[in-house]
């Protein structure tokens, strides 16, 4: 005798948290990791409606899915809704939860003024899987108001406090790098550009933070 097994029909998916909520605009391709319950070896992470390469890091039924998101998703600024979905039989779409695709700084953290006194610096964590970077303003006299003078100039990951030398030819940014991993930890460096007081990249040494929290007590 032949019996026939069949599975029960697959359950609405629910999303609870994503691992990152934001992306900055013009960003790389990243992993996004997708938190929920009711996942199924077939869930799909759908970006804005649409089908993205998603895996089952660990087993079927585990509350996470890894979806890949490309370049092009977080080309500009916006909001993505993100879902996950359950084919039939049974199955559907979950709940949407939105991700914020950003322009400029993110995550503020440190500022620093010049020794002029006209200029200031902010260092930028930024979004998780993204390197942060460092937003410029030039300070109106009268009011203290800040405007922008140009677009951020990267760091590393975990942009994390910067200062500025005392000649007013250099500022330098501490990063924290990925907290597991280490990588992207060190000092970027920069020199400025014309009057303005804009920054170009110097450079990016891989100096350990513990290095140059030495180097600032000397």
């Amino acid at each position: 005798m032949n019996f026939a097994i069949t599975s029960g029909p697959d359950p609405v998916p629910t999303i609870n948290s994503l691992d990152e909520n934001c992306a900055p605009a013009g960003g790389h391709t990243f992993n996004l990791g997708v938190y929920g319950l009711n996942f199924v070896a077939s869930s799909i992470v759908r970006w804005n409606g649409s089908d993205r390469p998603t895996t089952v890091p660990y087993s079927s039924g585990t509350p996470l899915l890894s979806a890949q998101i490309s370049a092009s998703d977080v080309a500009a600024a916006g909001t993505a809704a993100v879902t996950v979905f359950n084919p039939t039989p049974g199955g559907g779409s979950s709940n949407p939860l939105m991700l914020s695709i950003l322009a400029g700084g993110m995550f503020l953290q440190s500022i620093a003024v010049d020794s002029s006194g006209k200029f200031a610096y902010v260092a930028n964590a930024g979004c998780l899987y993204f390197a942060g970077n460092v937003s410029m303003y030039k300070i109106n006299p009268t009011t203290g108001a800040l405007a922008s003078i140009g677009s951020p100039v990267p760091a590393d990951l975990g942009a994390h406090s910067v200062a500025v030398d005392p000649s007013g030819k250099f500022a330098y940014v501490a990063n924290m790098g990925d907290l597991d991993t280490g990588v992207g930890a060190g000092v970027s460096a920069y020199n400025y550009q014309s009057h303005q007081r804009g920054l170009n990249v110097h450079r990016n040494d891989r100096a350990s933070l513990g290095a140059f929290l030495l180097l600032l007590a000397s």
